[in-house]
């Protein structure tokens, strides 16, 4: 028996209250795991959900996240914190409270949705043009720095103010909707560097070369908003 399967069989269940360390990978095969709310618990390496995760405490990941089954949010905090890359893989499901931290990149490599917090500490998160990374209507985004930004898409949900910490090449551009109006809106916002083909309308003398923000309207009604650019 190797030790990822032995592990496996102790935290089969319930995690009670307190800090619980684990070495190398966790494997949850067919299984039920539920983290409850006073237990944070740390794996040093890579996780592989193939059964039922449930977090209504911390679960904190230094490698690989790969969720195959069945995640249950809950009330629960997802830490990816590795000082090496990590790849992501939700299988389009939801989080409660995301952090990324640790610094290196962070490859969100399928659909993501947060549904409370999405808390950028020291890591670019790294979305390709085909996947989605949602913050959710009644989500927050926080933090943001030239080591710690999203590089890709940020989707926002809904009306009202919203906060997109994007970035490229180590600049953080942030940018950041006033005040959005419509039914639904999910909107998204981009930063590109440089500009390589700017086209100049006839209304204006020129446009940077040095990078362009890029707005998304991916469904609902979008009305309109203020924008303000770093």
């Amino acid at each position: 028996m190797g030790v990822t399967k032995f592990l496996l069989y102790i935290f089969t269940g319930l995690f009670a209250c307190g800090h619980l360390a684990m070495g190398q990978a966790l494997t949850n095969n067919n299984a039920l795991v539920t983290i409850t709310s006073d237990t944070r618990m740390t794996v040093d390496g890579g996780v592989l959900n193939n059964g039922d995760l449930v977090n209504h405490g911390t679960l904190s990941v230094t490698g690989d996240w790969l969720n195959v089954d069945t995640y249950t949010p809950s009330t629960g905090e997802l830490i990816f914190n590795g000082i090496e890359p990590q790849n992501l893989s939700h299988n389009g499901g939801q989080v409660f409270k995301l952090v990324m931290d640790g610094g290196g990149n962070k490859a969100i490599t399928s659909a993501l949705e947060i549904q409370d917090t999405l808390s950028l500490m020291d890591g670019v998160v790294t979305v390709a043009s085909d996947v989605s990374l949602l913050v959710q209507s009644d989500g927050a985004v926080v933090g943001g720095s030239n080591g710690a930004y999203v590089d890709g898409t940020l989707l926002h949900q809904g009306n009202g103010y919203k906060y997109f910490p994007v970035g490229k090449n180590n600049h953080f551009r942030p940018a950041e909707l006033i005040d959005v109006s419509g039914t639904d809106p999910i909107i998204g916002i981009s930063v590109h560097e440089p500009n390589a083909d700017p086209v100049i309308p006839l209304q204006l003398l020129t446009v940077s070369d040095t990078r362009y923000w890029q707005l998304a309207h991916r469904s609902g009604v979008f009305d309109g908003s203020q924008i303000r650019l770093k």
